[in-house]
């Protein structure tokens, strides 16, 4: 019973041991076929493992498979540079980039900072030009200045309380008997103390009255006005007579005995004919002055108005008297004195020439301001200007060539005359006509004034058509 119990225990270890035994693949063949004896007979009993045999060699590559790899070999090449490629390519591109955001950055700093000072300099113009203005109402409001400058009114109401200037645009004027209608009327309302109109400028310029009352009278003659401008000038301060110290009675005594001796030697002398002349000739000229003086005035208006470089006007109180009208130019051009009641002049950037008719003669005078005040003065020569017109009107002379002007803007200035001649039809107001038509003309030709529009009412606009037989 026991050597049973040993049998199985020892068929059962067999039976595990086979089981944990793997047969190589293809069962055991014996020894492999590269064993040989070495150092031995190989015929002896012993022998050791032979040294490998080299591999058989190969078959070399046929053309098709050196071409496949070839061109393998090439597409992998190209493959590698053009992944290098790609990524130098997105190397650069943002680099690129990054300069590109950094340029955008410094461009908008810069148009921020350009846009900053911008507006700063505009606001100091702005502030400056509105202190400017302050600044002149201060002195407009302070008149003449000195001790008695802070009793003038500060506010003017009415024309009752301080002179006013009224400019009046006047529409529906086409000749000098339209001004004079209109001048008539202005000058006939209530506290007008004078009234002019500019029919080339169609301005109206009364000193007094109101501005309601104007209008009303340039309505009643038949045109239409609308207040243009309005100019508050301080009343003049009455100055005060200082009272007369009562004299003694002696002293009275001895004045009336002076005073009985001084009848008895006679009568004081008459003034003689050249003082009279003298005194009516200094008036005419302060006449001449102030009319120029408001002519500028209206000028200066047409141009800020309209934008113009030249113009043309006539004159009334020269009476055709060279000199007297270059006064005129000289009032037209000169700056207006800030401590006047009225405001004259102020016209030396406007190249123009005026006329006056005589009875004898016409009298031209021509004004080109300098260059750096008058942008279309370099298309004007004055003195080929005033050629131009006695050539055209014919019978001329020039008295006064080409000189300095009296203006604060420089410039030149000419003066000359047309003679009258009954025997040959030259009359001084038909010969102011064709002047100032060719005037205009010559200014239109070099681009120095603008062309009319084409309304043929607008030729006689400018002249004087009381003899309307004279152009037939």
């Amino acid at each position: 019973m026991r050597s049973r119990t040993v049998v199985s225990l020892a068929i059962m270890l067999l039976c595990g041991a086979s089981a944990l035994y793997e047969e190589p693949p293809g069962g055991c063949k014996g020894p492999p076929d590269d064993f040989e004896p070495i150092g031995m007979n190989p015929n002896g009993p012993k022998a050791i493992r032979r040294q490998p045999r080299p591999p058989p060699p190969k078959a070399p590559p046929s053309v098709k498979e050196q071409q496949a790899a070839y061109e393998q070999a090439e597409d992998e090449s190209q493959q590698e540079l053009q992944r290098q490629a790609y990524e130098q390519e997105s190397m650069d591109l943002m680099g690129e980039e990054d300069e590109d955001w950094e340029r955008i950055e410094r461009e908008h700093n810069r148009e921020l900072m350009v846009r900053l000072c911008i507006q700063v300099i505009a606001s100091m113009i702005t502030l400056g030009f509105v202190a400017s203005l302050l600044y002149a109402r201060y002195q407009q409001l302070q008149g003449k200045g000195g001790a008695g400058a802070s009793d003038a009114p500060t506010t003017f109401a009415s024309s009752s309380a301080a002179p006013t200037t009224f400019t009046l645009k006047v529409e529906g004027m086409t000749c000098n008997g339209c001004r004079s209608k209109v001048e008539k009327a202005l000058a006939g309302v209530t506290g007008v103390t004078d009234a002019s109109v500019v029919l080339e400028t169609a301005l109206a310029t009364v000193d007094g009255g109101s501005a309601e009352a104007l209008i009303a009278a340039v309505e009643a003659a038949g045109k239409k006005a609308t207040l243009f401008a309005t100019t508050f000038r301080p009343k003049a301060e009455a100055k005060a007579e200082p009272k007369k110290e009562a004299k003694p009675a002696a002293a009275k005594k001895e004045a009336k005995k002076e005073a009985k001796q001084k009848e008895g030697k006679g009568k004081k002398e008459a003034p003689s004919v050249e003082d009279k002349a003298k005194a009516a000739r200094e008036k005419l000229l302060a006449k001449v002055v102030k009319e120029g003086g408001k002519k500028g005035v209206e000028i200066e208006g047409a141009s800020d108005m309209g934008g113009l470089d030249f113009f043309c006007t006539t004159m009334e109180l020269p009476d055709g008297d060279a000199e007297l009208l270059l006064m005129s130019m000289d009032a037209m051009n000169a700056e207006p004195d800030p401590d006047a009641e009225d405001r004259k002049g102020c016209s030396g950037h406007v190249g123009k020439m005026i006329f006056s008719a005589g009875v004898e003669q016409l009298a031209l005078v021509a004004y080109v301001p300098d260059a750096e005040h008058n942008k279309s003065a370099p298309k004007v020569e004055c003195e080929v200007w005033m050629a131009h017109v006695l050539e055209t009107v014919g019978g001329g002379e020039v008295v006064k060539g080409v000189a300095d002007a009296n203006s604060p803007k420089g410039g030149k200035v000419i003066v000359a005359t047309i003679a009258a001649d009954p025997d040959k039809g030259k009359f001084p107001l038909k010969d102011k006509d064709a002047s100032m038509a060719a005037a205009f003309a010559f200014l239109r030709e070099h681009d120095a004034f603008p062309e009319d529009n084409g309304d043929d009412s607008d030729d006689m606009i400018f002249g004087d058509d009381d003899n309307l037989d004279d152009w037939e």
